[in-house]
C-alpha cells in the first residue's frame, strides 16, 4: 500500500510551490525509481468531469462523480509500498450555527461531500498564506468521528 498525502489549502496558498522539491514523477509501475505521484489539482479533474457531462441531469451523474473521487483516494492501496502518492486540494470553509468553523476538502455534489474523504489519507496537511507570507504546512483538524492512533 503506497502512502496517500493530501496538501489542501485555499488557491495561492503555497500548495504546489512545496512540492517543487519533489523529483519529477511519471504514473506508470515501469518506472521503479518512481518516488512520488503528484495530481495537482484534484478540484481541476472534479469541475472537468462535471464538465464533460454537463447536459446530463439526475442524481446518477453526482453519484458518478463521487465513485470518480473515493476511487481515486482509494487507488494508492493497490500500489506499492516505497510509493508516496499526493493528491492537492482547494479547501473550504464552512460555519455552523453555533459559530463552529470547519476547514475541509472542497468538493463538487453533496454526495462527494458526504464521503468525507479527509478522513482516508495517511497526511493531510494544509497550507495557509497571511499577506505576502507563506506560513508553514500543518496538519489539516481531525474530521469528527475519526479516530486517532493515540486516542
Amino acid at each position: 500500500m503506497a502512502n496517500l498525502i493530501g496538501i489542501a489549502g485555499e488557491p495561492g496558498s503555497g500548495k504546489s510551490t512545496s512540492l517543487k522539491g519533489l523529483q519529477s514523477v511519471a504514473t506508470s509501475d515501469k518506472f521503479k525509481h518512481v518516488n512520488y505521484v503528484v495530481i495537482d489539482t484534484v478540484n481541476n479533474l472534479m469541475v472537468s468531469e462535471e464538465m464533460r457531462r454537463c447536459r446530463e441531469k439526475g442524481y446518477d451523474k453526482w453519484m458518478d462523480l463521487a465513485q470518480y473521487i473515493w476511487n481515486l483516494v482509494e487507488l494508492p492501496g493497490m500500489y506499492r509500498e516505497d510509493l508516496t502518492v499526493i493528491l492537492v486540494f482547494h479547501t473550504q470553509t464552512e460555519h455552523t450555527e453555533d459559530s463552529y468553523e470547519r476547514i475541509r476538502i472542497k468538493t463538487n455534489g453533496r454526495k462527494t461531500e458526504k464521503n468525507d474523504i479527509d478522513s482516508k489519507f495517511n497526511w493531510l496537511l494544509r497550507t495557509v498564506k497571511q499577506g505576502d507570507k507563506y506560513m508553514e504546512m500543518g496538519f489539516m483538524p481531525v474530521p469528527e468521528g475519526v479516530k486517532l492512533p493515540f486516542d
